[in-house]
């Protein structure tokens, strides 16, 4: 049995509820238990204190076991390509591990690929879930609102809406004095940091270096480039430390009085740039046009003058490669109904859950009340009372968090999956349709990692998860077609969806 404090809280998994439903199992089915492991830990990661015990349990006691099961796959781990590689190793042991709510007779050949499904969702809603609470914070950030640990000089307190609000802290004075003193030239910056720690502004060279650059003591927010975002600095809802005219002279002395460089303008002619790393010195090619026998001809080239390719051949060999991913309609089907299937049973699970967030945050926000009370009577000292309050002010952040994201759930979520999957047998007009802004969106959608350039073929760290099943699923399944049995070896089947190395044919 496995459960993490944000599983229990948001799926009910309850460790009791677990062994009591595969204790239950293992009697129905004439199951004998012969030994039983807790967590409460997080399965992003294999490196688990019980996990590990029971791997080396197994190990020593093989001989006395045929199984090992868990409720659900993702109660097992929610790394996709950790499960494969423990499938492989327990079925070295002669153990089979199997979820009592989703199993899987291997056997048939066919259910591996529902396997697949079954380990990929958990990692994918884990990915989704730190996309929401990233989105969430960005969305917080560009309303002006600080959702981090408050930097030196401020400290957290609740607005009237009962939201997190930067103030300015006992030390204050002290930042703002380490502006005015760098601003005047006279002290070195090491100096003016050892003076003020004398004071009480305790930090380290890099930190101190930091805070001089951080636009924050002007009373901006600076939100991170993301995606196609670019980095914005954004009016801060709180007050600033220092005036801006201040903090930007601060700028200039910290660079010496030097402008910054204008950003280049992307250029429409060279759409990969960016996209493709030297495969000698790993630095990114650039683009640039040469002329020479009466024409003018474009090359991606690295600046170490490592590696040259012409721009029409690298994007012909793309094209080439977009054009020919196809997904058999079994696949589409398979991939449209479990997602679909998913979707619609947990509606009314996302019902309850955003209910149960609402009447945690009233308890909590009682909670903090009583607390506040508590503390004007005199019956808390003040060091109890910042504990207590930080822990509850956090939770009640963490569940206004977790309520917007299951209210921002789309109602259109299966009309626009069955769009998007239909899109996939045609990523190569796609492409040559797309703007330069469009293509880049494209290529970094389908490739998280950098592309590299071995003639005759692009090798590439990673592809998008769901290009990669479809293409598993795709060859399977024509080599199924094309077998007289119809038959699929498990070493087939033995792929890791994740941090694979993915090279795609080009022809010369």
């Amino acid at each position: 049995m496995r459960v993490s404090t944000e599983d229990q809280k948001d799926f009910g998994y309850s460790l009791a509820a677990q062994e009591e439903m595969l204790r239950r199992w293992c009697v129905a089915t004439n199951r004998q238990v012969i030994k039983v492991y807790v967590e409460d830990h997080s399965a992003k990661t294999l490196d688990r204190p019980q996990f590990k015990e029971l791997m080396e349990f197994v190990r020593t006691h093989k001989d006395e076991i045929d199984e090992i099961l868990f409720v659900k796959w993702d109660r097992f781990t929610r790394n996709t390509g950790d499960a494969y590689n423990m499938i492989k190793y327990f079925a070295k042991l002669g153990v089979t591990v199997n979820a009592v709510e989703q199993p899987i007779n291997s056997n048939i050949p066919e259910q591996k690929i529902l396997l697949a499904f079954y380990l990929a969702v958990p990692e994918v809603d884990n990915d989704r879930r730190a996309m929401s609470t990233r989105s969430g914070m960005r969305r917080a950030m560009k309303e002006g609102r600080w959702v981090h640990h408050p930097p030196k000089g401020y400290v957290t307190k609740r607005d009237e809406k009962d939201k997190p609000l930067l103030v300015p802290g006992p030390t204050s004075h002290l930042i703002k004095r380490a502006f005015e003193e760098v601003s005047q030239g006279t002290f070195t910056l090491e100096a003016i940091r050892k003076l003020l720690a004398k004071e009480g502004l305790k930090c380290s060279k890099s930190q101190f270096a930091r805070l001089l650059r951080n636009p924050i003591y002007m009373g901006m927010i600076p939100v991170p480039a993301w995606n196609d975002e670019k980095e914005e600095l954004v009016q801060g809802l709180h007050e600033a430390i220092v005036p801006e005219s201040l903090f930007q002279k601060v700028q200039m002395m910290l660079d010496g009085g030097s402008q910054s460089r204008q950003p280049r303008h992307d250029n429409p002619e060279f759409p990969l740039r960016g996209f493709i790393d030297c495969i000698h010195c790993g630095k990114p090619l650039t683009g640039s046009a040469s002329k020479g026998n009466g024409g003018r001809y474009l090359y991606y080239h690295c600046q170490h003058h490592c590696q040259s390719v012409r721009v029409e051949i690298a994007e012909k060999e793309l094209m080439e490669f977009l054009q020919s991913f196809k997904t058999p309609p079994a696949v589409e089907r398979l991939f449209l109904a479990i997602a679909e299937d998913i979707y619609n049973t947990r509606k009314t699970e996302r019902a309850e859950k955003t209910k149960e967030s609402e009447t945690d945050l009233a308890s909590q926000r009682s909670r903090l009340i009583v607390l506040d009370d508590k503390f004007v009577a005199g019956e808390i000292t003040a060091e109890d009372y910042n504990r207590m309050s930080k822990a509850i002010r956090k939770r009640i952040q963490e569940l206004e968090i977790r309520k917007a994201e299951l209210m921002a759930a789309d109602g259109d979520f299966v009309k626009y999956l069955r769009f998007a999957v239909s899109m996939l047998n045609n990523l190569g007009e796609l492409y040559r349709g797309a703007t330069l802004d469009g293509k880049s969106r494209l290529l970094s959608s389908i490739f998280p990692g950098k592309l590299v350039y071995t003639e005759p073929s692009y090798r590439t760290k990673g592809i998008n998860v769901v290009l990669e099943l479809f293409s598993q699923f795709s060859e399977q399944i024509q080599q199924t077609q094309e077998s007289p049995n119809h038959n699929i070896t498990p070493e087939s089947h033995q792929v890791a969806l994740t941090g694979s190395s993915c090279t795609l044919k080009i022809h010369a």
